[in-house]
């Protein structure tokens, strides 16, 4: 009777998973291979699936899986803070008037970013949700109570610039309450299937591969390669995931994305660099994914291969995705940036630094 039971709880959560997978508008679409094979120019691309520059291991087998499944039982790293993290507030009076010379950036946790520069808003990977996952409850819920602001409050926002496809990076709900008041949204190749899939205008989207530009008024973006993988579903790499060059008239800022260490940092710099802000990566690694998420020490070599003049860790403070201590990351960098003289700015999620002012956040609010 009880194998009975429990097979039938196998059989019925396996269904389950199949009709998820299948109907769940979370996870978007399956690009069209032939529409997006005839749009790639620089990337690496056979059989429907995107390849990274290096050889790099995206695909994990059940002995990793495994793997990786006991260390996280036997592990006693401090994944989240004893208690929630306190955001600062934005007051969306802040954005009522905008001056030539704005140069302000706000890290709004995880990879998302607002930026605000050459009288343009721009949003990086906007993730407002509580969790990024599909299904409620699998991973767990944000550090913090709120974000600094609700997307309803945020000002007319000229680009959403994402990335790749992943749940931490490409929410669906943020994505929809955003449409009603951006412009234009900017991805890699393939990405845009799930946006048309949740119902937004083709004619507000430019869809980049590697190595292409595409200019917003006075702003110019750049699609570059990243060290990583991409996916929502059972299939993975059958969209494309990147890096961003922002080129504006008065800075110049790269955005990661996610990216395991490589070659490609240094050509990034060499043709695109120096820079005036890194938004860098740093944080949901593990030596199981060494190839496709940076170790904190590795972020801080990024960001010094790209030649920039100052890096913000991102993608750290705001999700327990791996098996580290919630404040490692920052910990492990800043150890890093001040060996290697980079500069580091370490801003409160909600806190905003300013390019063209000398000082910058450097508070270590993460041992409050």
């Amino acid at each position: 009777m009880i194998a009975s039971i429990t097979g039938g709880l196998i059989l019925f959560t396996a269904l389950s998973g199949v009709v998820f997978v299948n109907f769940s508008p979370e996870l978007g679409a399956k690009p069209n291979i032939k529409q997006t094979e005839n749009k790639v120019k620089t990337s690496l691309y056979k059989d429907g699936k995107f390849f990274n520059q290096e050889l790099t291991k995206t695909s994990f087998s059940l002995k990793d899986t495994w793997g990786f499944l006991k260390k996280k039982f036997s592990n006693k790293a401090i994944l989240t803070p004893d208690q929630p993290i306190e955001v600062i507030r934005l007051d969306e009076g802040m954005f009522s008037q905008k001056s030539d010379n704005l140069q302000r950036i706000t890290w709004l946790g995880h990879s998302t970013v607002l930026i605000e520069i050459d009288r343009k808003t721009i949003i990086t990977d906007p993730m407002f949700s509580a969790s990024p996952s599909p299904v409620p409850g699998m991973v767990g819920k944000r550090f913090a109570e709120n974000m600094p602001i609700e997307i309803k409050d945020l000002p007319k926002v000229d680009i959403v610039l994402l990335s790749h496809d992943h749940y931490d990076h490409l929410d669906r709900k943020s994505i929809h309450e955003l449409d009603k008041k951006t412009t234009k949204f900017i991805m890699p190749l393939g990405v845009d299937a799930h946006l048309i899939k949740w119902g937004i205008d083709p004619n507000k989207m430019e869809v980049l591969d590697w190595s292409q530009s595409v200019k917003f008024d006075n702003i110019n973006f750049t699609c570059t390669p990243s060290q990583h993988f991409s996916g929502r579903g059972l299939k993975s790499c059958n969209t494309l995931w990147c890096s961003w060059v922002i080129d504006t008239p008065s800075a110049k800022l790269f955005f990661s994305g996610d990216s395991g260490y490589g070659s490609h940092f240094k050509k990034i710099g060499e043709q695109y660099g120096p820079f005036d802000l890194a938004l860098m990566e740093c944080g949901q690694y593990d030596e199981s994914f060494a190839d496709i998420h940076m170790m904190p020490e590795q972020s801080v070599q990024a960001s010094i291969d790209i030649k920039t003049k100052l890096m913000l860790p991102i993608h750290w403070g705001a999700f327990a995705l791996s098996l580290h201590d919630w404040n490692e990351p920052i910990i492990r960098a800043k150890k890093q940036a001040h060996s290697l003289d980079l500069k580091l700015t370490t801003p409160r999620i909600g806190e905003s630094l300013y390019l063209n002012t000398p000082d910058v956040p450097n508070e270590t609010w993460w041992r409050n």
